[in-house]
């Protein structure tokens, strides 16, 4: 049940982005274009990385954390990877510009959009 409202969620977002970015002001939608992967990439680490706390209470070796938590090149890729479906919305709503996509490129979740929502990640790093 969780995991269907959370698909509604998702969803309504989308669909959201989708129909308002495009008939914003420019001013707004500059600001939206930043303001998007940001928050998605702050999102991405509140969400998939463990807490300082449960690091703490299991040892875990802050290289380790490192590996899995985006340093490695695996690691890397399943952050890029992770992104596909965020970056379709993005290209949809007109909120790629030379500054966002400079932004997303520094910010590790660059790469192509997915064709089709959830789209499996290509095998290739």
């Amino acid at each position: 049940m969780h995991v269907a409202e959370e698909a509604r969620h998702i969803s309504f977002a989308h669909e959201f982005l989708a129909r308002k970015a495009p008939t914003l002001n420019p001013v707004r939608k500059a600001l939206l274009s930043v303001a998007y992967p940001i928050v998605m990439r702050v999102l991405c680490d509140v969400i998939a990385t463990p807490t300082n706390q449960f690091i703490k209470q299991y040892d875990i070796p802050k290289e380790v954390i490192k590996d899995l938590y985006w340093d490695a090149p695996e690691s890397e890729k399943l952050l890029r990877d992770l992104f596909a479906d965020v970056r379709v919305l993005a290209h949809e709503a007109g909120l790629m510009n030379r500054v966002s996509t400079v932004l997303w490129k520094r910010l590790r979740i660059d790469g192509r959009p997915a064709r089709y929502r959830s789209e499996p990640a290509p095998k290739a790093a």
